[in-house]
């Protein structure tokens, strides 16, 4: 049960801001905070009347909670949004940037979405110079979208990160011409997968990552590799060795959104990021290997986008 302003005794108040100061500075509770995790306080001008802990309000109560104003005094990286609610004054937290950057990530969605469009444009009529630029631009805004997401699982956000970098170090290499390009650009995305891999591990056990749904992704990888094994020549172990990591990849997303214990935003972003990013590839491989039509890249380029942006804003969500 919440307290209210009357009932806290100076002593709990000191004890209380003091555990509160020490707290919001361990990396440790930082990383733990959800977004449903709330700190209640009551509040008498700018003194604290004490602190609480407690986690996972119902969702019945959410309508019921009235935003007042927001704070950064708490600290650069987290602030406090105060409401009203069972007759107390309470500070729900949440990542700083959130709030602070809610409307550069907003256009960042919409410029992506003008770029996509115009990358579209170019890859129809074959613009090898514009496709380059405007590819390297757009890759860069879903690393720049990670960049402004809070560090809320630091061990997942840093190999997710280090992926999205060699994502973009892919799509620059396969943009330029070239066997060898292609081969760079494939390098590139196979390590990407291996930190994606990485990162979802951090969530999950690899116990877990054992499941019938796995078994249909193998499958499915399976029946793919077989319709390109034809056309594939000197590419064979390349590409199959690549369709193996990438079937990790997905199955290990997988694993997270149906057993980990995360916030299902979270979870389902993660596996719409590994699923688009999957059936991207096809298109990719497609394009490639059997035949090279402007269809490929209409369906293909934008699961990819889609799925690259999912995972770079699943960090701030977990």
């Amino acid at each position: 049960m919440e307290k209210s302003i009357a009932e806290l005794s100076s002593s709990a108040v000191m004890a209380g801001v003091q555990r509160f100061a020490e707290t919001v500075q361990e990396p440790r509770f930082l990383s733990r905070l959800r977004r449903n995790s709330w700190v209640s306080a009551g509040w008498i001008g700018k003194n604290w009347c004490g602190v609480s802990l407690w986690h996972g309000l119902p969702s019945s109560l959410w309508g019921q909670v009235k935003i007042i104003t927001f704070s950064s005094r708490m600290s650069s990286s987290w602030r406090k949004a105060f409401v009203f609610h069972s007759r107390c004054l309470t500070v729900v937290q949440y990542p700083g940037r959130w709030v602070g950057g809610i409307m550069i990530q907003a256009l960042i969605i919409i410029f992506s979405i003008i770029l996509l469009v115009i990358l579209l444009h170019y890859e129809k009529r074959g613009n090898k110079k514009s496709i380059l630029i405007t590819k390297s631009i757009l890759s860069l805004l879903f690393v720049v979208t990670a960049l402004l997401q809070p560090r809320l699982v630091p061990q997942y956000y840093f190999y997710l990160f280090a992926g999205l970098i060699l994502c973009l170090i892919g799509d620059v290499c396969l943009a330029l011409p070239g066997e060898r390009m292609f081969l760079a650009g494939l390098g590139a995305f196979l390590l990407g997968h291996v930190f994606y891999i990485i990162s979802f591990s951090s969530l999950t056990s690899l116990a877990r990552w054992i499941s019938p749904g796995a078994g249909i992704i193998a499958c499915l990888s399976t029946i793919i590799f077989f319709w390109l094994r034809p056309h594939l020549k000197s590419m064979l172990v390349p590409v199959l060795f690549y369709i193996l990591v990438i079937t990790v990849m997905f199955s290990g997303a997988w694993a997270v959104f149906w057993k980990s214990a995360f916030p299902a935003p979270a979870k389902v972003l993660i596996l719409m990021g590994a699923s688009c990013f999957y059936f991207s590839d096809l298109f990719v491989a497609r394009d490639k290997f059997i035949r090279d039509e402007f269809q490929n890249r209409l369906i293909g380029l934008p699961l990819y986008y889609l799925g690259q942006f999912s995972l770079a804003f699943s960090a701030g969500l977990l």
